[in-house]
């Protein structure tokens, strides 16, 4: 997953974003990017604008190549861009049902969750306002899947509370993040919490039969769990294996060399 993370030496503005969601499949080889929200004044037409160029460019949108929205928080940020950041994620979907007959967004990612009251508040807003694409519109998309971004050690712990907040039969995914909590409780700590969430869910796919996808959100430096950094990439791997997905972030791909970033994703 590429993320549109503010960590590497070059800028890229807001113009430039489509083309480099572009690129994140075409040169570096991610079949997800993330459109980013939180925090972060993304136009709201960006996920569409990104699915007709990849249209036109004849990427398998909703196939192999998908745009996966990070919302603000409802209790962080302003209720409204909640809102219209989901709104552009459906609006997606009405283009890439319309130009490639396929679903670009499946999953939106909601961050610095901490509550399991705010994650279902979400949830039915989602599946509400996909339920008007569908009666109005005639989209035939099912709702997209959210996903819970756990970012502090209290959270990470309780990984297996807010999975079975968001499951719904079939597959379920969760958003492991590592820099946040690390900056809260230390690295220690947060590589603990981290390593004993994806044991947890192991466990409960296990004994339950709840298909757990988990996506690991880290950076390049240690602190930030290392999984991006090209002499840490093969350790970090093995000390978190368990992990389904794994972000792309803007260092590993503008800071390191190509060779560089190839022991990342090879990793």
């Amino acid at each position: 997953m590429a993320t549109q993370h503010p960590d590497s030496t070059v800028k890229v503005s807001v113009q430039e974003e489509v083309g480099e969601a572009i690129q994140a499949y075409t040169l570096f080889g991610c079949d997800e990017v993330m459109v980013d929200y939180e925090g972060k004044l993304t136009p709201y037409a960006q996920p569409k604008e990104i699915v007709c160029k990849a249209v036109e460019l004849g990427l398998p949108v909703g196939e192999g190549f998908f745009l996966t929205p990070r919302l603000p928080n409802p209790t962080l940020e302003e209720w409204e861009r909640t809102m219209l950041s989901l709104e552009a994620a459906l609006l997606a979907n009405y283009y890439s049902r319309r130009l490639a007959g396929a679903d670009a967004v499946r999953w939106v990612v909601l961050p610095m969750v901490e509550d399991v009251d705010t994650v279902r508040l979400v949830r039915r807003v989602l599946e509400r306002k996909a339920a008007v694409y569908r009666e109005e519109l005639g989209t035939p998309s099912p709702p997209a899947q959210l996903v819970p971004l756990l970012e502090d050690v209290r959270a990470l712990l309780e990984a297996e509370r807010y999975v079975r907040a968001v499951a719904a039969g079939g597959e379920v995914r969760v958003f492991l993040g590592k820099s946040d909590a690390a900056v809260k409780s230390g690295h220690v700590a947060s590589s603990l919490a981290l390593a004993y969430a994806l044991s947890e869910l192991y466990r409960l796919e296990r004994e339950e039969g709840v298909k757990v996808c988990p996506i690991l959100g880290m950076g390049s430096p240690p602190f930030r769990g290392g999984l991006n950094n090209p002499s840490l990439a093969q350790i970090e791997a093995r000390q978190y294996s368990g992990y389904w997905t794994a972000t792309v972030q803007s260092a590993v791909r503008y800071d390191a060399t190509y060779g560089e970033f190839l022991k990342v994703r090879e990793a």
